[in-house]
Protein backbone atom coordinates (compact mmCIF):
# COMPACT_ATOMS: atom_id res chain seq x y z
CA UNK A 1 0.00 0.00 0.00
CA UNK A 2 1.20 3.50 -0.80
CA UNK A 3 0.52 4.71 2.73
CA UNK A 4 3.14 2.27 4.06
CA UNK A 5 5.94 3.69 1.93
CA UNK A 6 8.36 6.11 3.62
CA UNK A 7 7.53 9.68 2.69
CA UNK A 8 10.01 11.26 0.24
CA UNK A 9 12.35 13.81 1.81
CA UNK A 10 10.87 13.14 5.23
CA UNK A 11 11.22 10.66 8.09
CA UNK A 12 9.54 7.28 7.85
CA UNK A 13 6.10 7.13 9.44
CA UNK A 14 6.35 5.48 12.84
CA UNK A 15 8.11 5.92 16.16
CA UNK A 16 11.53 4.67 15.14
CA UNK A 17 12.62 7.78 13.20
CA UNK A 18 12.05 10.08 16.19
CA UNK A 19 13.96 7.68 18.42
CA UNK A 20 16.81 7.46 15.93
CA UNK A 21 16.94 11.24 15.58
CA UNK A 22 17.08 11.62 19.34
CA UNK A 23 19.85 9.04 19.67
CA UNK A 24 22.10 10.42 16.92
CA UNK A 25 25.34 12.11 17.90
CA UNK A 26 25.14 15.67 16.49
CA UNK A 27 27.51 16.18 13.57
CA UNK A 28 27.73 19.97 14.01
CA UNK A 29 26.42 20.73 17.50
CA UNK A 30 25.33 24.29 18.23
CA UNK A 31 24.00 25.96 21.35
CA UNK A 32 20.35 25.67 22.30
CA UNK A 33 19.99 29.44 21.87
CA UNK A 34 21.25 29.11 18.29
CA UNK A 35 18.69 26.39 17.63
CA UNK A 36 15.89 28.65 18.88
CA UNK A 37 17.21 31.39 16.58
CA UNK A 38 17.18 28.99 13.61
CA UNK A 39 13.49 28.20 14.12
CA UNK A 40 12.60 31.85 14.59
CA UNK A 41 14.54 32.79 11.46
CA UNK A 42 12.87 30.05 9.41
CA UNK A 43 9.46 31.10 10.69
CA UNK A 44 10.13 34.75 9.82
CA UNK A 45 11.27 33.83 6.30
CA UNK A 46 8.15 31.76 5.71
CA UNK A 47 5.86 34.52 6.97
CA UNK A 48 7.71 37.09 4.85
CA UNK A 49 6.74 35.13 1.74
CA UNK A 50 9.99 33.44 0.78
CA UNK A 51 9.50 31.31 -2.37
CA UNK A 52 9.27 27.77 -1.01
CA UNK A 53 6.61 26.41 -3.34
CA UNK A 54 7.17 23.60 -5.80
CA UNK A 55 9.31 24.64 -8.73
CA UNK A 56 10.62 27.82 -7.09
CA UNK A 57 13.04 28.72 -4.37
CA UNK A 58 14.67 25.30 -4.08
CA UNK A 59 17.88 26.78 -2.64
CA UNK A 60 15.91 28.67 -0.01
CA UNK A 61 13.93 25.56 0.81
CA UNK A 62 17.04 23.40 1.16
CA UNK A 63 18.67 25.92 3.50
CA UNK A 64 15.66 26.29 5.78
CA UNK A 65 14.92 22.55 5.74
CA UNK A 66 18.51 21.81 6.80
CA UNK A 67 18.25 24.26 9.70
CA UNK A 68 14.95 22.76 10.88
CA UNK A 69 16.28 19.20 10.64
CA UNK A 70 19.23 20.26 12.79
CA UNK A 71 16.81 21.61 15.39
CA UNK A 72 14.79 18.39 15.32
CA UNK A 73 17.97 16.36 15.86
CA UNK A 74 19.71 18.51 18.50
CA UNK A 75 17.20 20.57 20.47
CA UNK A 76 16.70 19.57 24.09
CA UNK A 77 13.31 21.29 24.38
CA UNK A 78 10.58 18.98 23.08
CA UNK A 79 8.38 21.95 22.20
CA UNK A 80 11.13 23.47 20.09
CA UNK A 81 11.65 20.17 18.27
CA UNK A 82 7.91 19.87 17.71
CA UNK A 83 7.75 23.44 16.38
CA UNK A 84 10.53 22.66 13.93
CA UNK A 85 8.72 19.51 12.79
CA UNK A 86 5.46 21.42 12.31
CA UNK A 87 7.16 24.20 10.39
CA UNK A 88 9.06 21.80 8.16
CA UNK A 89 5.83 19.88 7.54
CA UNK A 90 4.08 23.10 6.52
CA UNK A 91 6.87 23.79 4.01
CA UNK A 92 6.39 20.38 2.42
CA UNK A 93 2.64 20.93 2.39
CA UNK A 94 3.07 24.26 0.62
CA UNK A 95 5.00 22.31 -2.05
CA UNK A 96 2.04 19.90 -2.46
CA UNK A 97 3.99 17.07 -0.81
CA UNK A 98 1.37 15.92 1.66
CA UNK A 99 3.00 12.59 2.50
CA UNK A 100 6.21 14.26 3.70
CA UNK A 101 4.17 16.90 5.52
CA UNK A 102 2.15 14.23 7.30
CA UNK A 103 5.32 12.46 8.34
CA UNK A 104 6.69 15.57 10.04
CA UNK A 105 3.34 16.44 11.60
CA UNK A 106 3.18 12.93 13.00
CA UNK A 107 6.66 13.39 14.42
CA UNK A 108 5.48 16.53 16.25
CA UNK A 109 2.46 14.67 17.58
CA UNK A 110 4.68 11.89 18.94
CA UNK A 111 6.92 14.42 20.67
CA UNK A 112 3.92 16.02 22.43
CA UNK A 113 1.27 13.28 22.65
CA UNK A 114 -0.81 15.05 25.31
CA UNK A 115 -1.11 18.36 23.44
CA UNK A 116 -3.91 19.10 21.00
CA UNK A 117 -2.17 21.44 18.55
CA UNK A 118 0.09 18.94 16.73
CA UNK A 119 -2.78 16.46 16.47
CA UNK A 120 -5.04 19.14 15.00
CA UNK A 121 -2.49 19.99 12.30
CA UNK A 122 -1.96 16.30 11.56
CA UNK A 123 -5.72 15.65 11.34
CA UNK A 124 -6.18 18.41 8.76
CA UNK A 125 -3.34 17.11 6.61
CA UNK A 126 -4.65 13.55 6.80
CA UNK A 127 -8.08 14.79 5.74
CA UNK A 128 -6.52 16.69 2.84
CA UNK A 129 -4.91 13.39 1.81
CA UNK A 130 -8.29 11.61 2.17
CA UNK A 131 -6.94 9.37 4.92
CA UNK A 132 -10.29 9.65 6.64
CA UNK A 133 -10.01 7.01 9.36
CA UNK A 134 -6.72 8.37 10.62
CA UNK A 135 -7.94 11.97 10.39
CA UNK A 136 -11.09 11.15 12.36
CA UNK A 137 -9.10 9.34 15.04
CA UNK A 138 -6.71 12.28 15.52
CA UNK A 139 -9.43 14.94 15.54
CA UNK A 140 -11.49 12.93 18.01
CA UNK A 141 -8.56 13.09 20.43
CA UNK A 142 -8.27 16.85 19.80
CA UNK A 143 -11.90 17.31 20.86
CA UNK A 144 -11.38 15.18 23.96
CA UNK A 145 -8.25 17.14 24.96
CA UNK A 146 -9.90 20.56 24.56
CA UNK A 147 -13.68 20.05 24.91
CA UNK A 148 -14.47 23.78 24.74
CA UNK A 149 -12.57 24.29 21.46
CA UNK A 150 -15.49 25.02 19.12
CA UNK A 151 -13.23 25.13 16.07
CA UNK A 152 -12.01 21.63 16.84
CA UNK A 153 -15.60 20.41 17.07
CA UNK A 154 -16.53 22.05 13.77
CA UNK A 155 -13.52 20.51 12.05
CA UNK A 156 -14.44 17.12 13.51
CA UNK A 157 -17.94 17.42 12.03
CA UNK A 158 -16.52 18.54 8.70
CA UNK A 159 -14.11 15.60 8.49
CA UNK A 160 -16.93 13.19 9.30
CA UNK A 161 -19.11 14.80 6.62
CA UNK A 162 -16.36 14.65 4.00
CA UNK A 163 -15.73 11.00 4.82
CA UNK A 164 -19.39 10.14 4.25
CA UNK A 165 -20.23 9.46 7.91
CA UNK A 166 -23.32 11.65 7.90
CA UNK A 167 -24.95 10.32 11.09
CA UNK A 168 -21.77 10.72 13.11
CA UNK A 169 -21.32 14.19 11.63
CA UNK A 170 -24.83 15.19 12.70
CA UNK A 171 -24.02 14.06 16.25
CA UNK A 172 -20.74 16.01 16.21
CA UNK A 173 -22.53 19.18 15.11
CA UNK A 174 -25.20 18.67 17.78
CA UNK A 175 -22.47 18.37 20.41
CA UNK A 176 -20.89 21.54 19.03
CA UNK A 177 -24.19 23.38 19.46
CA UNK A 178 -24.61 22.12 23.02
CA UNK A 179 -21.10 23.23 23.87
CA UNK A 180 -21.66 26.64 22.25
CA UNK A 181 -24.80 27.20 24.33
CA UNK A 182 -22.95 26.08 27.45
CA UNK A 183 -20.22 28.64 26.81
CA UNK A 184 -22.82 31.37 26.29
CA UNK A 185 -24.42 30.39 29.59
CA UNK A 186 -21.03 30.53 31.27
CA UNK A 187 -20.52 34.03 29.88
CA UNK A 188 -23.92 35.52 30.68
CA UNK A 189 -25.91 33.59 33.31
CA UNK A 190 -26.65 35.33 36.59
CA UNK A 191 -28.40 34.25 39.78
CA UNK A 192 -29.89 36.81 42.14
CA UNK A 193 -28.00 39.56 40.37
CA UNK A 194 -24.59 37.86 40.48
CA UNK A 195 -22.78 35.97 37.73
CA UNK A 196 -22.68 32.21 38.22
CA UNK A 197 -19.07 32.11 36.98
CA UNK A 198 -16.12 34.26 38.04
CA UNK A 199 -14.47 36.79 35.74
CA UNK A 200 -11.64 34.43 34.70
CA UNK A 201 -14.15 31.77 33.61
CA UNK A 202 -16.24 34.35 31.76
CA UNK A 203 -13.15 35.58 29.92
CA UNK A 204 -12.31 32.00 28.94
CA UNK A 205 -15.85 31.44 27.66
CA UNK A 206 -15.59 34.58 25.51
CA UNK A 207 -12.29 33.41 24.07
CA UNK A 208 -13.67 30.00 23.10
CA UNK A 209 -16.73 31.63 21.49
CA UNK A 210 -14.47 33.38 18.98
CA UNK A 211 -14.89 30.35 16.70
CA UNK A 212 -18.71 30.55 16.76
CA UNK A 213 -19.08 33.12 13.99
CA UNK A 214 -22.87 33.05 13.62
CA UNK A 215 -25.47 35.78 14.06
CA UNK A 216 -26.94 34.27 17.22
CA UNK A 217 -23.57 34.20 18.96
CA UNK A 218 -22.81 37.71 17.68
CA UNK A 219 -25.97 39.10 19.29
CA UNK A 220 -25.15 37.26 22.53
CA UNK A 221 -21.61 38.69 22.58
CA UNK A 222 -22.89 42.23 22.10
CA UNK A 223 -25.40 41.72 24.91
CA UNK A 224 -22.71 40.22 27.15
CA UNK A 225 -20.45 43.22 26.50
CA UNK A 226 -23.15 45.59 27.68
CA UNK A 227 -23.84 43.53 30.79
CA UNK A 228 -20.41 42.68 32.12
CA UNK A 229 -18.77 45.22 34.46
CA UNK A 230 -15.31 43.64 34.30
CA UNK A 231 -12.94 45.31 31.78
CA UNK A 232 -10.91 42.13 31.31
CA UNK A 233 -14.00 40.18 30.30
CA UNK A 234 -15.19 42.97 28.01
CA UNK A 235 -11.77 43.10 26.35
CA UNK A 236 -11.91 39.35 25.72
CA UNK A 237 -15.41 39.69 24.24
CA UNK A 238 -14.15 42.39 21.89
CA UNK A 239 -11.20 40.15 21.00
CA UNK A 240 -13.66 37.45 19.93
CA UNK A 241 -15.47 40.01 17.78
CA UNK A 242 -12.22 41.02 16.12
CA UNK A 243 -11.32 37.40 15.46
CA UNK A 244 -14.70 36.81 13.79
CA UNK A 245 -14.51 40.10 11.81
CA UNK A 246 -18.30 40.20 11.32
CA UNK A 247 -19.40 43.37 9.58
CA UNK A 248 -22.29 43.75 12.01
CA UNK A 249 -19.89 44.47 14.87
CA UNK A 250 -18.46 47.61 13.29
CA UNK A 251 -21.19 50.12 14.14
CA UNK A 252 -21.64 48.53 17.58
CA UNK A 253 -17.95 48.88 18.43
CA UNK A 254 -17.74 52.43 17.11
CA UNK A 255 -20.72 53.41 19.24
CA UNK A 256 -19.42 51.70 22.39
CA UNK A 257 -15.97 53.20 21.89
CA UNK A 258 -17.31 56.72 22.48
CA UNK A 259 -18.22 55.92 26.10
CA UNK A 260 -15.55 53.31 26.98
CA UNK A 261 -12.96 54.46 29.53
CA UNK A 262 -10.81 51.40 30.18
CA UNK A 263 -7.55 51.42 28.14
CA UNK A 264 -7.51 47.62 27.75
CA UNK A 265 -10.98 47.61 26.25
CA UNK A 266 -10.17 50.59 24.02
CA UNK A 267 -7.04 48.83 22.73
CA UNK A 268 -9.08 45.71 21.98
CA UNK A 269 -11.70 47.83 20.18
CA UNK A 270 -9.09 49.52 18.00
CA UNK A 271 -7.64 46.13 17.06
CA UNK A 272 -11.06 44.61 16.37
CA UNK A 273 -12.15 47.51 14.18
CA UNK A 274 -8.88 47.32 12.25
CA UNK A 275 -9.42 43.59 11.68
CA UNK A 276 -12.99 44.15 10.48
CA UNK A 277 -11.85 46.91 8.11
CA UNK A 278 -9.01 44.71 6.86
CA UNK A 279 -11.16 41.71 5.98
CA UNK A 280 -14.88 42.10 6.81
CA UNK A 281 -17.14 39.05 6.92
CA UNK A 282 -20.76 39.65 5.92
CA UNK A 283 -22.85 37.19 7.91
CA UNK A 284 -26.25 38.28 6.63
CA UNK A 285 -28.40 35.40 5.30
CA UNK A 286 -28.20 36.86 1.78
CA UNK A 287 -24.42 37.13 1.81
CA UNK A 288 -22.60 34.69 -0.46
CA UNK A 289 -20.31 32.41 1.59
CA UNK A 290 -16.69 32.00 0.47
CA UNK A 291 -16.08 29.01 -1.80
CA UNK A 292 -13.29 27.13 -0.08
CA UNK A 293 -12.50 23.54 0.76
CA UNK A 294 -10.64 23.34 4.09
CA UNK A 295 -9.19 19.97 3.14
CA UNK A 296 -7.36 20.99 -0.01
CA UNK A 297 -3.54 20.97 0.26
CA UNK A 298 -1.99 24.24 1.34
CA UNK A 299 -0.59 26.04 4.39
CA UNK A 300 -2.77 25.57 7.43
CA UNK A 301 -2.99 26.95 10.92
CA UNK A 302 -4.90 24.80 13.39
CA UNK A 303 -3.09 25.96 16.46
CA UNK A 304 -3.98 28.24 19.34
CA UNK A 305 -4.02 31.94 18.53
CA UNK A 306 -1.11 34.24 19.23
CA UNK A 307 1.57 31.62 19.85
CA UNK A 308 5.04 31.51 18.34
CA UNK A 309 8.07 29.29 18.81
CA UNK A 310 9.28 31.30 21.79
CA UNK A 311 5.93 31.28 23.56
CA UNK A 312 5.25 35.00 22.94
CA UNK A 313 1.98 36.45 21.69
CA UNK A 314 2.57 37.20 18.05
CA UNK A 315 -0.66 36.83 16.07
CA UNK A 316 -1.74 33.82 14.06
CA UNK A 317 0.84 32.42 11.73
CA UNK A 318 2.56 29.20 10.82
CA UNK A 319 1.79 26.04 12.85
CA UNK A 320 3.48 26.06 16.24
CA UNK A 321 2.95 25.02 19.80
CA UNK A 322 3.63 26.84 23.02
CA UNK A 323 6.35 26.02 25.46
CA UNK A 324 9.66 26.76 23.75
CA UNK A 325 12.22 28.87 25.50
Amino acid sequence: MAACRPAPDGPSQGTTEVEKTSAKEPENPVSQAELVAKVQSAKARVEAGSPFRLGAGDANFAEVAADLRQVIAQAEDLHLRANASLLLGSLFESRADLRSAISYYQQARMLLPKEASPRAVLAMALAADHQWDRAIAEQKVVVSLVPNDLQGRLIFGEILTKSGRKKEAALAYAEYEMRRKGLLDGLTLTREGAYVTDRAERAQCAGFLAHAADNGTALALMTAFGMDPDPGVRAEIVGAMGYQRLLGYRDFLRDQKTSEKDPRVLEAMNWALAEIDRDPVDSRPTAKPPAADPFQPGPIDATPKKTDVSGRSDGESTPSVAGSH
